[in-house]
């Protein structure tokens, strides 16, 4: 998101990903824009302003990425929304390109001061790897979501769950979260899943007993705390990840604060 505000202005960006756009924990979320407290902190009131952006970013990147409007986001009112986590990754690609922005996958970054070579500003956005190459204090937790044969009308939320039909006529649950000291291997407990299936249940009785398609285990830095959400870690170089569950809320402000004054 970054990359694509920044390319929209004019700037000539260039964005190293290690392995494929979207591989980490946020390629596997369920792309829920909601407001995940009702409360009236700092950061709840930054979770609302950036879902409030996003309907008019959608529109700006189908414009910018020659989608035509693709069908990679929706609302449902009340606040809820969500993107379409398979398509989303390669429309900011397509309008970071089209801006003249360059997306190099494959190119892991190992040195954060080499970041800096032929570049005045650059952003470190690399989930737990911050805590590695940038040194930032960061928290983890493993989420748990499931793939679930049947269907709901629009997005119900409660207690800290979320229950949305796909784009495909499944229906996505999550989440189920517990803290981990490191990223495991994705396996998903069985007790978890019996924990969520129950609780699923429970907030939609009509999916009680629904046949589990896919399930998976995502794994989520977060910052702590969580605020400020940039943070200097080198000369022009600064952290902007770690954000969990509401990073795709927070997105659209970051580039407001990084912007080069």
């Amino acid at each position: 998101m970054v990359a694509w505000m920044a390319a929209q202005e004019g700037h000539a960006v260039t964005l190293f990903e290690a392995e494929s756009l979207g591989g980490g924990a946020s390629g596997r979320a369920l792309g829920v824009l909601v407001p995940v407290t009702g409360l009236d902190r700092p950061i709840d009131k930054l979770q609302r302003e950036g879902i409030g952006k996003w309907p008019g970013i959608a529109r700006q990147l189908a414009a910018d990425s020659g989608s035509g409007g693709g069908n990679f986001w929706r609302a449902w009112g009340n606040e809820r929304q969500q993107v379409r986590i398979p398509l989303i990754f390669g429309i900011l690609r397509a309008a970071i390109e089209r801006h003249g922005g360059q997306v190099r996958e494959g190119e892991p970054v190992t040195d954060v001061t080499a970041l800096r070579r032929g570049f005045d500003m650059a952003v470190l956005a690399a989930g737990w790897g911050n805590a590695i190459l940038g040194g930032q204090p960061m928290k983890l937790s493993a989420g748990l979501a499931l793939r679930l044969r049947g269907a709901v009308d629009g997005l119900v939320c409660g207690d800290n769950l979320f229950v949305a039909p796909d784009w495909n006529d499944t229906v996505l649950a999550g989440s189920l979260n517990w803290d981990v000291a490191v990223p495991g291997d994705g396996a998903a407990p069985e007790g978890k899943v019996k924990e969520l299936r129950a609780r699923v249940g429970r907030l939609v009785p009509g999916l009680a007993g629904a046949e589990v398609i896919e399930r998976w285990v995502g794994y989520r830095p977060v910052q702590a705390p969580r605020l400020p959400l940039v943070r200097p870690v080198a000369d022009g170089v600064w952290a902007v990840a770690g954000l969990g569950k509401t990073g795709f809320a927070l997105a659209p402000l970051l580039w407001d604060a990084l912007r080069p004054t």
